[in-house]
């Protein structure tokens, strides 16, 4: 039984274009027609899947699909190649849909295959299968000329191009002669430059805004200290994490120039409809999730700071671009750093401890002297580093400078950069930043564990694949890769919207592969795609909902682990003066003769277990205190 027919539109008395090896096996091309012939030729083979062989029949129709017509039944009605005769029998014409094919030997070639596979298979997984027709471009011809070869041929509605530049071809035409959905996008909006006058003007708002903001946080400062009063003085005296990062590139907010350009609205012919797989999109929703998720002030008063961090490659640069765009048009200037993996070989951090030193509260008693006492002074050493790892891991689960990092770099680099970050700030990442399928790449799953409780976007279909229910449903070989699948919901999707236009209508919202697609021609030329939001643990990626992405903690502030912390601190405190009792050395608090000379005479800061103890220490220190490994920075 014969299915609907997939023709490939060709220049008038030439022979078809060769069909690449990646071209789908039943879109063959017809033989060449007489040179006499003056209307488009097509070949009458069926449209199949990418699975089905050349020679075959159309596969079977899927679950609650309508079955094609019998061929017989076919030349009986009207041609879809003449709409008007249609009309004038009183029949409706079939609707038809074009794709847009890039030349052969085009970079687009391959992509725009992975995208048909999806608009063929969502034709034939849709209960009433249509035509599609293949328009592969003449030498020398113009998209615009694509477009209306395939208004001529029939089509109500036509798919792609790919290409951007493509694209900014059609978009700079005045009117388009059917509805086209693009496979790509580009800006809404133009930079025209700014005169003299308006930089300085933009800059001296921008101090302006800043003084206010500092004067805003002063007072919020001392009206805090105010309430606190004597409180004030128990405040944990652990230490924290350095506001300065002692990584190279760093450039402060306050540092980034004015920017000198503003946008202006571009003009787009009505009937276009942009569909694409901008990361730069997904971008700024992750930007305004991670605002979302910020704290109103930090526990000294002060607004929360945030960093980007990205790569210099040009998709990464575009992503950084408009993760930027969006945080600063929300009042939050981010600190940015660009990656230079060579430099970061040897950084283990991004961000050092900064470690109060003990205090005659926190280690009372007179130190021994080694010489006289060796056995007390060892002993007395281990309690020392023993209370020091546990005041460095309190400072690792502080407050970190920055509440939020943006890191615009695919998977790979991201992986290097995470363990180098504080815990408790929360990271997030356009969809580059998929690792891959942890259930079946043995690489993907191992890079989870490094981009521990990362949260991005991406395709449903990418997040929750299942390789065996896709083949039920598309009949077609389930991609392989995460950019396939994501190309391959493109086309799916493309395809859905492009049926939704063609039977007329100009706004609709479904949901798709690549998540809730929104479009309204009459508001935008731009279609609004909303992925499904997802976070990275150990060995998977979970799939949440919005809500529960902002509300999750990196480090609950009343979490076991700081609860464990604490414990273990005053643990080791009482373990350190009942052993300084017995011991003889105990200070009577009483008295107030604590040795503030022989203070001096030792460093009591919190800096490496490994740099002020000798051979062997750290592995007591480890073993005296685990919760302190276990919670350090790496």
């Amino acid at each position: 039984m014969a299915g609907p027919s997939v023709p490939v539109i060709t220049a008038p008395g030439a022979a078809p274009a060769a069909a690449p090896s990646t071209q789908p096996a039943a879109v063959q091309p017809a033989p060449a027609q007489p040179a006499a012939a003056q209307h488009f030729e097509s070949s009458s083979m069926p449209a199949q899947p990418a699975a089905a062989p050349a020679s075959s029949a159309a596969p079977a129709a899927p679950s609650g699909a309508a079955e094609p017509a019998a061929p017989a039944q076919a030349a009986a009605a009207p041609t879809s190649a003449d709409p008007l005769g249609a009309l004038i029998s009183g029949l409706a014409a079939p609707v038809k849909l074009a794709f847009l094919l890039p030349e052969a030997d085009s970079p687009f070639e391959g992509p725009s295959q992975e995208v048909l596979q999806g608009v063929l298979a969502a034709n034939y997984a849709s209960a009433s299968p249509i035509e599609v027709l293949l328009v592969r471009p003449r030498a020398g011809e113009s998209i615009a000329g694509m477009v209306r070869r395939a208004a001529m041929a029939g089509a109500m509605a036509a798919i792609g191009p790919l290409d951007r530049s493509k694209l900014a071809e059609l978009a700079a035409l005045d009117y388009l002669p059917l509805p086209v959905v693009a496979l790509n996008q580009i800006d809404l909006d133009t930079a025209v430059a700014l005169s003299p006058e308006e930089i300085a003007q933009k800059r001296q708002q921008l101090e302006a805004r800043r003084a206010s903001e500092q004067h805003l946080r002063d007072l919020i400062i001392a009206e805090t200290n105010e309430a606190l009063g004597e409180s004030s003085g128990q405040q944990d005296k652990s230490g924290g994490i350095k506001t300065r990062s002692t990584v190279p590139g760093l450039v402060f907010a306050e540092e980034l120039a004015v920017s000198t350009v503003r946008y202006e609205p571009v003009a787009f012919p009505r009937g276009l409809l942009m569909l694409g797989l901008s990361m730069e999109d997904d971008a700024a929703r992750v930007a305004r999730l991670g605002l979302a998720a910020l704290p109103p002030t930090t526990s000294k008063g002060t607004r929360p700071k945030v960093l980007l961090l990205d790569y210099d490659k040009p998709l990464e640069k575009r992503v950084s671009a408009a993760f930027e765009h969006t945080l600063v048009a929300a009042g939050y200037a981010p600190d940015r750093l660009t990656v230079d993996l060579s430099q970061f070989q040897r950084v283990s951090k991004f961000f050092d401890l900064a470690i109060e030193r003990l205090d005659a509260s926190e280690f009372n008693e007179a130190l021994i002297d080694q010489e006289a006492d060796p056995v007390g002074w060892r002993q007395q050493q281990i309690r020392i580093r023993r209370l020091k790892a546990a005041k460095r891991a309190r400072a690792a689960l502080a407050e970190p400078p920055y509440h939020a990092v943006f890191l615009a770099m695919d998977a790979k680099t991201a992986s290097l950069i995470r363990s180098r970050l504080p815990m408790r700030s929360r990271i997030w990442g356009a969809p580059m930043i998929n690792p891959g399928d942890p259930r079946n790449d043995p690489q993907a799953q191992a890079m989870t564990y490094d981009l521990l409780q990362v949260a991005f976007v991406d395709s449903p279909l990418v997040l929750d694949f299942d390789a065996e229910e896709f083949e039920d449903l598309y009949r077609v070989p389930a991609p392989q890769t995460t950019v396939q699948k994501r190309l391959f919901a493109l086309g799916a999707d493309a395809f859905e919207a492009a049926l939704s236009i063609a039977h007329g209508t100009s706004s609709a919202s479904f949901d798709g592969l690549l998540g809730t697609i929104a479009y309204n021609l009459t508001l935008s030329p731009k279609a609004e795609r909303r992925g499904q939001t997802a976070m990275i643990f150990g060995g998977e990626l979970r799939v949440m909902n919005e809500n529960d992405v902002v509300d999750f903690e990196s480090v609950k502030t009343n979490s076991r682990r700081m609860r464990a912390q604490a414990r273990s601190y005053e643990r080791l405190h009482r373990e350190a003066q009942r052993a300084a009792r017995e011991a003889g050395t105990l200070i009577d608090e009483s008295s107030g003769a604590a040795p503030a000379e022989s203070f001096d005479n030792y460093n009591f800061s919190g800096g490496d277990a490994a740099s002020d103890t000798q051979a062997g220490d750290s592995a007591e220190a480890g073993a005296a205190a685990p919760e302190a490994s276990a919670a350090a920075l790496p």
